[in-house]
Order: C-alpha cells, then sequence, then structure tokens
C-alpha cells in the first residue's frame, strides 16, 4: 500500500458540510484482501485500539465496525477508523468519517473531519503506517502517535481566548476565516468583515494598546480620571529602587514596565535586599522597572467589553499541599500531572513554575526546592497569581459591588480600550474600595480562559459579549451571497445576474470563468471559479453582494470555500463531465 496524496479542503464540500482531510491511497498488493482474510490483523487492531468495540459504522449501533470487520471490509475502511480511533487520545476527538472509491482500480479516499490540517493529516498518515505495521506484524509507538498529535493541536490550533471567540461566532451563524497560524481572525464578509486577534478586536484602538503596555502611563491616565492607583514610580537602577522603596514606608511590588504574564513581578517585599534581587529579575524583562506600594487585599481580573463589566475572577497563588512524604520539587511535578495543567494557555490552567521568583517565596515561608513539606502544610509558590504562572482563578462576577463596576469600566474608558482586562487589589470584591484598594494595572488583549474555565464558580462567555460587540446579530456580520453552478450556463447567468444586482445599487463581487470583478473593474483574470476566488470576494471590504460562479471541477475537488448561500442557482446538469474526479454518473 502506498500514500498517493493528502489534501484538506475548507468549508462544504461533496462529503460533508464540514471541512476535512482526504488521504488518496493505492492499496496495491491489498485490493482484493478483506479484514475476514486476515484475522491476526484483524485482532490485534481490536487489542491495541479497544475503542473500536463502540464505533458503530454503517449499522448504526455500538460494535457495527467490529461486525463488520468480522464479515469481511476492505482496508481503506478499516485505516478510517483507526484514524477516528487515534484522534481522542492524540487530543482532538474526530467522528466524522468516510471511505469512497477513488476512480482507478485500487485507488481509494479515506475522509475523515478537519478541525485542523497538519492533525488531520496526523491521524490519516498514523492510521495508515500503523495499518501497515499491523499487517507486517511490525511494532508500532502509538503513545508517540499520541504525543505527537497533542502537539501539533498545541503549536497550530487556536489559543483558548481566540477559540472561545470563535466558538461564540459559530454559535451565533457568523462566517469566520483563520488567516494566519497566530490567531488572525475574520470574521463576516465583505463590507461587514472584521478581524480578531487573540482579544484585540477590530475596534481595539492601536494608541490605548500602546497605553495600557506602558504602565506608568495608564497610572497617570486613571489618575488624571480620578481613579485609585498605588503610589509609585519608574526606576532604572538598583540605587533608584531602592530611593523609591523607602520613600513607600511600607510593602512593595516591584514589576516591569510593559511586562505581561506576570513575568518578573515580585510582591509583599518589606527589605532593601528583598528590593534589589526583584529588581534585578524584572530588569531582565525591561530595562525600565516600576517600584510601587503594595494594596491590600486579594488580587482580582476584571474584563470590561464594550463598555460593560462581563466576568470577574479572584486569582490565588500557586500552592502545593504537604503530605510528609515529598519536597516541594515533587510535590510541584505531582501537581503538574494534572490532566487541566499544561504548558503556556493550551488546558484551563498552567504548569507551575520552579524559577528564581519561586526561590525567593520559598525563602520566606523556610524552604527551598528540596525541602520535605510537613503533612497539611500550605506552600506559595509565588505571591503572584496570574493564571500564566500556575495560578487559580475562582469566578466572582455576581459578587461585584456596583461602586467598582463602575471604576473598572470608566478605567477601560479612561485610555480608550474596548476590551480590557482590569488587574485590582480589593478587601472586599462586593464591598466598596477601602483607601489601600485600587486598580494596579490595565491590560489590552486580556486572557479570558479564567473566566471561561475557573477552578471554582460559574463559566461566563467572555468570547460571546466580544462578538455581541462587533455583530449586535448575526445579519450584520454577512452580505448576500448568490451561486450559481451546473453544466453549462454558469457564467451567462452570474453575469447577469451582477447586472441587476450592481443596477439595484450594490458593490458586486463577481467571480467567473473570465477573471474576478468588483462592479465594473476586473481585478484579476483567468478561470476563477473555485473557492480562492470567492474567498478574496468575500474578504473584500467594498462588497455588498457577492455574485459567484461555482464549477463543478473545483467544487468537487475544493469544497465550496464560504459556508452557505443565500440563493443558489443549478442551471442544468448534463453528462459532459462524467468520469472526471470520482464522479461516474448524474
Amino acid at each position: 500500500m502506498k500514500i498517493i496524496k493528502t489534501q484538506a479542503i475548507s468549508g462544504p464540500n461533496i462529503f460533508n458540510h464540514k471541512s476535512i482531510s482526504i488521504m488518496t491511497i493505492d492499496l496495491e498488493e491489498y485490493v482484493e484482501t478483506d479484514s475476514s482474510m486476515l484475522p491476526e490483523f484483524a485482532e490485534r487492531i481490536q487489542r491495541d485500539l479497544p475503542g473500536l468495540a463502540k464505533h458503530r459504522c454503517s449499522r448504526g449501533y455500538e460494535g457495527g465496525f467490529i461486525e463488520r470487520l468480522g464479515i469481511g471490509t476492505y482496508m481503506g475502511h478499516i485505516i478510517e477508523h483507526i484514524a477516528l480511533e487515534m484522534s481522542e487520545p492524540a487530543g482532538a476527538s474526530v467522528s466524522y468519517g468516510k471511505t469512497v472509491y477513488g476512480g482507478s482500480y485500487g485507488i481509494y479516499k479515506v475522509v475523515i473531519e478537519c478541525a485542523l490540517p497538519t492533525f488531520s493529516r496526523h491521524l490519516l498518515h498514523s492510521a495508515f503506517h500503523y495499518a501497515k505495521a499491523a499487517l507486517a506484524g511490525d511494532e508500532f509507538d502509538l503513545t508517540k502517535v499520541y504525543a505527537d498529535g497533542q502537539r501539533i493541536l498545541n503549536r497550530d490550533g487556536l489559543g483558548p481566548s481566540t477559540k472561545a471567540i470563535v466558538t461564540a461566532a459559530q454559535a451565533r451563524g457568523i462566517p469566520w476565516a483563520r488567516i494566519n497560524n497566530r490567531g488572525l481572525v475574520q470574521l463576516g464578509h465583505g463590507e461587514k468583515r472584521k478581524f480578531i486577534q487573540a482579544t484585540q478586536s477590530w475596534n481595539t484602538n492601536s494608541i490605548a494598546v500602546d497605553i495600557s503596555c506602558n504602565k506608568a502611563l495608564t497610572k497617570e491616565f486613571l489618575t488624571r480620571a480620578s481613579i485609585p492607583v498605588p503610589f509609585g514610580r519608574v526606576v532604572e537602577t538598583e540605587d533608584e529602587a531602592i530611593e523609591a522603596f523607602r520613600a513607600i514606608r511600607g510593602t512593595a511590588v516591584v514589576k516591569p514596565l510593559d511586562g505581561n504574564q506576570g513575568k518578573g513581578v515580585s510582591v509583599n517585599l518589606t527589605t532593601d535586599e528583598q528590593v534589589r534581587a526583584a529588581f534585578r529579575i524584572a530588569e531582565s524583562y525591561s530595562r525600565d522597572v516600576i517600584v510601587e506600594e503594595m494594596y491590600d487585599g486579594h488580587d482580582y481580573r476584571l474584563i470590561v467589553v464594550g463598555g460593560k463589566l462581563v466576568a470577574a475572577s479572584r486569582r490565588c497563588a500557586p500552592i502545593v499541599l504537604g503530605d510528609g512524604l515529598r519536597t516541594v520539587r515533587e510535590l510541584v511535578e505531582l501537581e503538574n500531572q494534572n490532566p487541566l495543567r499544561g504548558d503556556g494557555h493550551e488546558k484551563p490552567m498552567t504548569k507551575m513554575r520552579l524559577d528564581e521568583i519561586a526561590s525567593m517565596s520559598l525563602e520566606k515561608q523556610g524552604f527551598t526546592f528540596d525541602s520535605l513539606v510537613p503533612f497539611g502544610k500550605t506552600v506559595i509558590l509565588r505571591e503572584s497569581t496570574n493564571l500564566s504562572t500556575g495560578g487559580l482563578a475562582i469566578d466572582v462576577t455576581d459578587e461585584v459591588h456596583p461602586t467598582i463596576k463602575t471604576i473598572c469600566e470608566r478605567a477601560a474608558a479612561a485610555i480608550g480600550l474596548d476590551i480590557c482586562g482590569v488587574d485590582l487589589l480589593a478587601t472586599d470584591i462586593s464591598k466598596p474600595l477601602t483607601k489601600t484598594n485600587g486598580i494596579v494595572e490595565l491590560n489590552a488583549a486580556p486572557g479570558i480562559r479564567m473566566h471561561h474555565y475557573p477552578s471554582q464558580g460559574k463559566s461566563r462567555d467572555v468570547g460571546g459579549a466580544i462578538v455581541d460587540s462587533l455583530f449586535p446579530t448575526a445579519n450584520d456580520a454577512r452580505i448576500p451571497i448568490i451561486s450559481i453552478t451546473g453544466t453549462n450556463g454558469k457564467t451567462t447567468t452570474t453575469r447577469l445576474t451582477g447586472h441587476i444586482m450592481q443596477a439595484a445599487g450594490k458593490t458586486v463581487g463577481m467571480t467567473t470563468t473570465g477573471g474576478i470583478w468588483l462592479n465594473d473593474n476586473q481585478i484579476a483574470a483567468g478561470d476563477t471559479t473555485g473557492p480562492r476566488s470567492a474567498q478574496t470576494v468575500l474578504g473584500d471590504p467594498s462588497v455588498g453582494v457577492a455574485v459567484l460562479e461555482t464549477a463543478r471541477g473545483g467544487l468537487g475537488r475544493n469544497g465550496l470555500g464560504y459556508d452557505w448561500s443565500d440563493v443558489g442557482i443549478i442551471t442544468n446538469i448534463g453528462p459532459d463531465h462524467i468520469g472526471q474526479d470520482g464522479i461516474e454518473d448524474e
């Protein structure tokens, strides 16, 4: 057997309304061989992949595939089910699969649902190579397949914040398209299109982002708005840091001026030595460092979207609980095996770190990384509470006092951020702020996974709030799409329809066998009846109506290129293209 090619198709296609990946294979010597002729092979795949017993297949009930395996089914169909079964332990469950004749003797197309092309390709190729190994009686490392799948998802998949927004858009019927591999996503079509990148939106002001990245400038804006912020200043040397610390006359925080995700932040500093060590850590992240008073209270992250508070979480420092048997290092390693924890932002919680800041925190408590922790003793790994450094989040949205809600909404408005993360220290979020409470930071592009997946409390759909701020209704994201296909007469019908729409005062984006047109302006020449040309029209900010000639060949080979059309026209169906692309009859 051999793989001929693998292809990903985005959007509706002749197999499914969802995106798919297709692996075309040549069965070669196994073309006439079914599973009933290979009892040892059938036994092995059931032993290695016990989940196959639950596959329904065409029988419609659990065990249906195993029945087919016993009676006799062919290798392409078996590889399809192997790929589906590998998907869940590899990190993303895939349920749709289909195997069809590929148009020539021994050639078959194995099709599976495709949420991420690189992941689906990995599943298909792994299933193929596993089947070959099982047929030959060779060893095969399934553990590596699963680990590589998870690595691909972490590397190429949408981040948790972007994924939450895309999921909300899909639930509202809003079309979306991924533009690159770094989270830039187009929402909507034509003149109604908008973009998001993580939690920065089409409406996010770049100057507001710059202000939020400069913590000292943010404090100046908030002070002008009479919003409480901690006393402190920016320093460039250790001696300046000590001078600023002594002016505070109390407990201090030291952090990089333009840091993020809690990197380089040290808190609860009470001595010159602690401040000097903290300055050196912060300096490794930023040339300029802030030394400011330490506000009292719990650490809260609140999210303001479109001028309204939509979520609030209490953030807790990462801790381990002693069992009298393990060291700090061993307890951290054990907790990091928690399936809810992952690297970076891939899981609801992030793995804990043992670094210089953790060492300083442990030293204050009389511990080192290799200290045995007494039974029942709580050890704080770091005093900053960011989820990115292993902290926990508890939802408190329903507890926020009205005055605090107003302060947060005014703070976001003060610097002009449409999506703003507000870091607040407060004794009790359900009561007005005290004199030693206030806002310590504002954040552009705030992470929202803590609100969607809190460690405790109710999940808050911040992604939905962001989508609603961009598109109050799904109609605000869509332009009319008229799609024309058939054997003959497509181009004439497309041009006539486009002319009528243009005469009605619409800006028309049109694809034909003669090129792409924006009203009377031709922007591309040639046969432009495939999905890429449709995406060109639907991505153009001037287009108010899309009139798209859709060729049979492009539709069969590459899919539709968009989710659905308002009007679909089939001019006729004739035998002209029979025998091409695996299509054998009308």
